[in-house]
């Protein structure tokens, strides 16, 4: 057998062999130059000498003789391909990789080989091509190294770096983790001479430790256009044998960037949000990127992360509400896989580090998303809160109006402010304001003149020039809105109007900070959901958890995908200011489906695993009213997670965890157990379960005679056990994701489930706590996602569609109608589209599945005849799992190529496997399945009694249809071009989310009516007595009545009337005739459903036994509801009494109307002709047919009822006319219905109840207890691992250095080193609680030496704030002083009071500086900066008092001034200004520029002898001056609450 090609054969390759080894070449850099491309053969041994024509195998990758190569390295690769040099390489890749530290499970090695490497390519191939011209001249277009040394390298080292490294790991050019590898070659510089010559000759070269430093690029520049003789000249051809081996100079390791993002809340107005640096010389003690970076760095052990974010806000500006989104680019991150919980405790530390800021919905990004922070500037909003003063001014309710009455947008033009110029360019921009609102703020203290000012502006909008104007750089402005200067004393931005990056809630805060300033506004509301994307098999499992829309706008769902969706809270907004409530509401949807969707899953780690599983894929999405929703990732960062539960060495895992389980012990992990919901273990879906997966050990339960896996010899699990476990972990998820409980769901099941299987879907619900709401047919769901999008296309003529769904297991094909019809509605008649169901056709074993069985079994008999083990590989579970998923994946690339190789690693005693298949193969391996695909479409036309013609369209759904020959089959048979609108994988999903909010209270969406069908007919079966004719015996005669025909439309109730049976009886429910074929009807199962026993019929009869007492009959109401579940509620027996009433025609005309009423609402049956009574009692056959005639009602209300109202009515009206008047009476009919006891009897399937259901809900309590345990007790050992491993860096550190003592270091080290080794030994698997001590001792011993760090490290700026404050009071203190009497503010006392405050603070700082400077670094400092923090305080305090009573005075002054003027203009002239024309403005003391904004004429009027020629007085100048240096330095409010500090202004 040709293992490979090659570029020669025969004898020819025999003398290439036989050269190459002759000039020293090794055995895989022969087959490199005779052209083997396939990777698989490097790595196989056999392979290897099979080509070379060796008789018996060596090592295989080395060549010529053998004693010669262990002296001299390959002439080629100077020793990298061969064995010996390799492993030493690799030995220190391993060691180097480990000794990084960095977390990785996808590696991506990179070999830079030395230049001498290349040259003797060059080398050898001019030999060649001189040697073998016939050979080698024809391909002589192909490089030396067209297949390359670093690829073979590749191909053969990865495979032991795996195993070496982690076996589950992932190695590939898509690596995160890089490892540069540079070899180093002695000889390098005297081969290179000749390029040295060159390179140096022309003048251009760069030189490395005195050698020519040339790029490999411009070495075949140079060398490419040589031809042999040139090159001869000038270099060794062929090239001499090497005496040195190559040898490894160094390794580098480095992670690709990470990308953590999440939003961000200030709360601090002296905070920057990045470090704020002026020449050098950093002006804050931290800022929001240090804060963040201060935790997030040591947690992901980087040394660098680069700091975006949405924008920025200055530094005196709070950001609320949900937060700023930003985002840390990591640099080389030696911390890279992070789970949810790992995440939440990186937020929480960040959180409990500081109260400056806060954070929330920290994850790991993508770097494509990082997009959605930069684009769309234009059209990204904010929120902003003001609090606003009018100087001078009270503004009233007639004043905000102005301003709230403005038409929207305001589009204002605003040139770049003062306070920027010196980083923005100039220029005019265009913004605009889409909401506004001014309210005023109640306060005395300043006159009134306070006013809030919410606005919601383009994003870029400079709202603090919007308010004063900047010196009418920004017009309109608020000043210019009211008629009067306006200035902003404090800023919020409330909101960030960037839904990215997606919410996150925590167990500590679930609910967004919000602004002091404004009444907590109302929640978003959205929806979490999953999805299954993988291709499923037999009835996969999906869930979509479903939040419920906003109470107060009401918003309607607009689906675009499938899902699990989960609850949330929601806020009711009260009109009372601040007092809303919060409302819980718990909805989820499940979705179990037989459809699939596309095999577009890639599990790499590890050993693969099964391509096509179920999945509940945790596809969580996020619905916010009016946008898309986006895809969650999960606690591994994918997008989906596998259906898999694994048993072993006591702990349960679920998803890609047992996945690793399930390959390598795939009868510990259990997946496709679905389909033994509900099944005997006779029957044949079982039996064919076990011929799939033959490592199953099944046996039968002893009561139930149902399937049990077992596990072990005392564990048993049954199928509903194993789906509970998969609901409840489901749940889990929700709730961990939406902070909220879960309790009630929607499931989806196939339309072929019979009333067992449905029955096991409600207990394993059950099992796992959850409340179902409805069971939803896959079909009728897919055909409601149909409709709701093209609601507008119905009308009042039937439009038929229909559905073709090919799953993993099954088929499914449906006929659907769509109209629009008038249904009443709580006595409202509305117009609403419906869809009904008409026919459906299935084939349950049609599906993808069955085709990847195939084709994994030809794959296995391929492998057989290739003969490479003595072992057959279909004994071997292991393997089979591997060609399993195999078959999967070529199964995939063939839906849309015509070929593809199928290869398998290490599939069988360490033996590669590659082998290729056709898409016609596949397709000759399934002709069978091919020809049946048909077949459930034309039992779906049989079942509606419709033809292919009148099908307005076919609608494809499910992944199998994506198979090409699915499609050309029902193209060919019905002509017609195939729909592909319906997304394929999720369509069932999406109208199984719709549904859900239908049923939810919380959530209003258009009526979409639906109307399922029965697919197995349901019958009752009793026995008669019937009189033989001339004797006197009698025979027992079995009588059947049916229920719900096939096709019948459901939710209906029924009512069955037994008018002949006068004792005691029983009747027998059963399915009817079964419109499948006689494989399919074994496989429905039994077809008894339940006994009925009914008894007290003969006690009822003589009970009632009296003159004008007549027996009607048992009555039995029967349902079937919308789960399609059908159920008895109860047995009746009727009686009709004979009484006397007045004549009905003296009946007054409200007594007609109510009866009219009465018969309206009950439904009456009589109304319609034909029908036969119940308690007709004629000849023989007509009481067989009246015995047991069903009716058929769409509510509870019977012909009995209806009797019974009306004669209530009549009953009422006559009485009424009775007191009136004497009339002649007529008989009246009383209607008596006495409950009798009935027994039922399941005969199907027995159901898990009774201690069974107890048993297994302890057992699954059980478990869970055990899995929230654990999960506690790694959360509590990678904290404390964290710790230690911080801990013992920090104390070594130089940042702590000096800080620690020599005996704090040893105690803190030997404790961290002892715990350590604890950790990887004895502490493995310590109790949480022990793991919480350990932490708690460690983190006391350190708190000390923690809290020197910090103090030395902020004393310096809370010293220099201080002082800046000293400077600053002193100042005031002196212009205090020399302001004139009459123009005096404050009293002696208040400026005495600052003057001896001033000197105490002074000779504090001194006195505590001097007792600092003697204290020992190692020792609690003299001086904290909570000291510091105090002082500073109350100088501020001090300070803020008189200058708010000078500009009080300064206002009021001002005012009387304006007053006087404005009599003055009044009696003038007209040629005089009028007072809108004198707009005196006074500076603001928090305001921006620092500009007088008043009017010259102004400035005339007030003028005076303590003004300078800027017009402004000293205690003017203070307040700008105090404003500026202020904000820069205050660094007092990192250590308290900044909040106060605006306090006089918001009383």
């Amino acid at each position: 057998m040709d293992l490979t090609s090659t570029w020669c054969s025969g004898g020819e390759k025999a003398e290439v062999i036989e050269a190459l080894g002759t000039i020293g070449c090794c055995d895989l850099c022969i087959l490199r130059y005779l052209g083997v491309k396939e990777p698989y053969i490097y790595r196989d041994k056999t392979a290897v000498a099979k080509i070379l024509g060796k008789g018996d195998v060596t090592s295989g990758d080395e060549g010529g003789d053998e004693k010669k190569v262990k002296v001299n390295p390959c002439t080629a690769c100077l020793g990298l391909l061969q064995t010996g040099t390799r492993h030493v390489s690799l030995d220190r890749v391993v060691a180097e990789i480990r000794e990084s530290k960095i977390e990785s499970m996808s590696f991506c090695p990179v070999l830079s080989v030395p230049i001498s490497i290349l040259i003797r390519a060059y080398s050898i191939w001019f030999y060649l091509i001189k040697k073998f011209p016939s050979v080698y001249v024809p391909i002589k277009e192909y490089k030396p190294e067209s297949i390359s040394l670093k690829s073979v390298w590749k191909w053969i080292s990865t495979k032991y770096l795996q195993s070496e490294v982690n076996p589950l790991s992932d190695w590939s050019n898509d690596g995160k983790l890089t490892i540069q590898i540079f070899p180093s070659y002695v000889d390098e510089e005297r081969e290179c001479q000749p390029l040295h010559d060159h390179f140096t000759q022309g003048g251009k070269v760069r030189l490395k430790k005195g050698r020519v430093a040339v790029s490999r690029g411009s070495v075949e520049v140079y060398l490419g256009p040589l031809d042999s003789e040139e090159f001869s000249a000038k270099f060794q051809c062929p090239p001499d044998i090497p005496t040195h081996s190559i040898t490894i100079d160094r390794i580098v390791c480095s992670h690709a960037p990470i990308f953590v993002a999440g939003r961000y809340c200030k709360f601090s107005r002296v905070l920057s949000q990045t470090p704020w640096v002026i020449d050098g010389v950093k002006k804050t003690p931290d800022s929001v990127e240090e804060l963040i970076s201060a935790q997030l760095l040591p947690v992901l052990g980087a040394d660098e992360a680069r700091f975006s974010s949405s924008g920025r806000e200055d530094v005196d500006v709070r950001t609320l509400g949900k937060g700023r989104p930003f985002v840390f680019e990591v640099i080389n991150p030696r911390r890279t896989i992070f789970t949810r919980e790992r995440m939440m405790e990186l937020q929480k530390a960040i959180n409990e580090s500081t109260t400056l800021i806060s954070v929330r919905d920290i994850q790991i990004v993508d770097k494509k998303d990082l997009t959605i922070l930069k684009e769309g500037e234009e059209s990204k909003t904010k929120n902003y809160c003001a609090l606003c003063i009018a100087p001078g001014h009270p503004v009233t309710e007639e004043d905000c109006e102005k301003i709230n009455n403005i038409q929207l947008p305001l589009v204002l033009m605003q040139k770049t402010p003062v306070r920027v110029m010196h980083r923005r360019s100039l220029a005019v921009r265009e913004r605009s304001i889409f909401e506004i609102k001014a309210i005023p703020v109640t306060s005395p203290k300043h006159n009134q003149s306070l006013f809030k000012l919410y606005v919601k502006t383009q994003a870029g909008t400079y709202v603090k020039e919007f308010v004063h104007g900047d010196l009418g750089r920004t017009t309109p402005n608020v000043s210019d809105l009211l008629g009067f200067s306006a200035d902003i004393i404090a800023l919020d931005v409330e909101s960030v109007d960037v839904d990215w990056p997606p919410e996150i809630y925590d167990d500590q805060s679930s609910t967004p900070v919000l602004s002091p300033l404004r009444t907590q506004p109302p929640l978003h509301y959205f929806f979490i959901t999953m999805i299954n994307v993988g291709e499923l098999f037999a009835d996969e499992l999906s869930f979509v958890y479903l939040i419920h829309n906003c109470v107060i706008c009401k918003c309607q769902i607009l689906y675009h995908n499938f899902f699990i969706g989960i609850s949330s809270r929601f806020q009711d907004e009260r009109k009372d200011e601040g007092a809303g409530t919060f409302r819980l509401v718990s909805r989820f949807v499940l979705l179990w489906s037989s459809g699939g969707c596309c095999c577009s899953n890639e599990y790499r780690l590890g050993e693969r695993v099964d391509e096509n599983r179920y999945c509940f894929g945790e596809f969580q999405k996020l619905l916010f009213p009016g946008v898309p929703m986006e895809i969650v990732l999960n606690k591994e960062s994918k997008r989906k997670t596998p259906v898999a539960i694994s048993f072993r060495d006591g702990e349960r895992l679920i998803g890609e965890d047992a996945l690793n389980v399930a390959v390598r012990f795939p009868q510990n992990a259990y997946m496709y157990f679905l389909d033994l919901l509900g099944k005997r273990i006779d029957n044949p879906i079982v039996k064919q379960f076990q011929k799939r997966f033959p490592y199953y050990k099944i046996v039968a339960d002893e009561e139930r005679g149902t399937v049990l896996f077992q596990h072990d010899s005392e564990t048993f699990y049954s199928p509903e056990e194993l789906l509970g476990m998969l609901i409840s972990k489901s749940r889990d998820y929700a709730q961990d994701f939406a902070r909220q409980p879960v309790r009630e769901a929607v499931l989806t099941v196939p339309p072929y489930f019979n009333q067992a299987e449905r029955r096991a879907v409600l207990i394993a619900a059950e099992l796992a706590g959850v409340k179902v709401l409805q069971l939803m047919n896959t079909n009728t769901a897919a055909a409601l996602n149909y409709g709701i999008f093209r609601r507008k296309d119905f009308n009042e003529s039937a439009q038929n569609i229909l559905l073709y769904d090919m799953g993993a297991t099954s088929t499914v094909a449906t006929i659907v109608s769509y109209q629009v019809v008038k249904a009443k509605d709580r006595g409202i008649v509305e117009t609403n589209p419906q869809l009904s169901i008409l026919g459906v056709g299935y084939d349950r074993t049609l599906g993808g599945l069955e085709i990847q069985l195939r084709l994994r079994n030809y794959l296995a008999k391929a492998f057989n005849d290739m003969k490479k083990t003595p072992t057959d590989i279909t004994s071997n579970h292991r393997a089979m799992a591997k060609l399993f998923k195999e078959a999967g994946r070529v199964k995939q690339v063939l839906s849309a190529n015509t070929d593809h190789y199928a290869q398998v690693e290490n599939l069988l005693e360490e033996k590669d496997y590659r082998v290729q298949v056709s898409r016609e193969q596949l397709e000759k391996l399934n002709e069978d399945l091919f020809d049946r695909v048909c077949k459930p479409v034309e039992d779906a036309l049989n079942a509606a009694g419709l033809t292919i013609d009148v099908i307005d369209q076919v609608i494809l759904v499910g992944a199998g249809t994506r198979v090409p020959k699915v499609q050309e089959t029902l193209i060919n048979n019905y002509k017609r071009e195939l729909g592909k609108s319906l997304n394929t994988d999720e369509a069932a999903a999406m109208g199984a989310v719709y549904k859900a909010a239908d049923l939810s209270t919380g959530f209003k969406v258009k009526k979409f009516l639906t109307k399922d069908a029965v697919i197995f007919p349901i019958w009752v079966d009793f026995e008669r007595e019937i009189e033989n004719e001339g004797s006197n015996t009698k025979t027992i005669k079995i009588i059947r009545r049916t229920l719900f025909a096939p096709m019948n439309p459901y939710p209906q109730k029924k009512i069955l009337t037994f008018n002949k049976h006068v004792s005691d009886f029983t009747f027998y429910v059963s399915y009817g005739d079964l419109p499948v074929s006689a494989n399919e009807a074994l496989a429905v199962g039994s077809s008894n459903i339940t006994k009925v026993e009914l008894s007290g019929v003969a006690a009822a009869i003589e009970k009632n036994k009296a003159e004008g007492v007549d027996c009607k009959g048992v009555k039995a109401h029967f349902a079937m509801d919308d789960s399609g579940v059908f159920a008895l509620s109860h047995v009746e027996i009727v009686f009709e009494k004979n009484t006397t009433e007045p004549d009905a025609g003296s009946e007054d005309t409200l007594s007609k109307l109510g009866s009219a009423f009465s018969s309206l609402f009950s439904g009456s049956s009589e109304s319609e002709p034909g029908t036969p009574k119940p308690d007709e009692d004629q000849a023989n056959a007509d009481e067989q047919k009246a015995d047991a005639e069903p009716s058929e009602t769409g509510n509870t209300n019977t012909t009995d009822g209806q009797k019974q109202n009306e004669t209530v009515n009549q009953a009422e009206g006559d009485a009424a006319k009775q007191n009136a008047t004497e009339t002649p009476k007529k008989p009246k009919v009383v209607t008596i219905k006495e409950t009798l006891d009935l027994k039922s009897f399941t005969l199907d399937v027995t159901p898990l109840d009774g201690s069974k259901l107890v048993a297994s809900t302890a057992k699954l309590n059980a478990l869970n207890e055990a899995d929230k345990k654990r999960a506690l007790m790694e959360r509590s050992r990678n904290t404390l691992e964290a710790f230690v491993l911080d801990m013992s860096d920090k104390i070594y550190s130089s940042a702590y250095e000096n800080y620690v003592s020599e005996d704090e270091r040893e105690k803190i080290g030997k404790a961290c080193s002892e715990i350590s080794d604890w950790l990887y030994e004895d502490g493995s698997n310590a109790e949480k609680d022990v793991y919480d001590e350990k932490f708690k001792s460690l983190k006391l011993m350190t708190k000390d030496v923690e809290d020197r760090v910090r103090e030395h490290k902020d004393r310096p700026d809370a010293l220099d704030a201080l002082d800046k404050m000293i400077n600053i009071s002193q100042g005031f203190l002196e212009s205090s002083k020399n302001v004139p009497e009459d123009q005096q503010y404050f009293t002696e006392v208040e400026v005495t009071t600052l003057d001896k405050l001033l000197t105490e603070t002074l000779e504090w700082r001194d006195k505590k500086l001097k007792e600092q400077e003697k204290t020992p670094l190692t020792q609690a400092p003299a001086l904290t900066v909570r000291m510091i923090a105090e002082k500073l305080d109350a100088l501020d305090r001090e300070v803020k008092y008189m200058v708010n009573k000078a500009r009080v005075n300064k206002l009021k002054k001002q005012r009387e001034e304006e007053t006087k003027a404005k009599e003055a203009s009044e009696s003038g002239s007209s040629g005089e200004e009028s007072p809108k024309d004198k707009d005196n403005t006074v500076p603001d003391s928090t305001g921006e520029s620092g500009a007088d904004t008043q009017p010259k004429e102004a400035k005339d009027e007030v003028k005076d002898q303590s003004k300078g020629n800027d017009g402004q007085t000293d205690a003017e100048k203070f307040i700008l001056n105090r404003r500026n240096v202020g904000v820069q330095y205050w660094i007092l409010f990192w250590y308290r609450n900044i909040d106060n500090y605006f306090t006089p202004f918001l009383e």
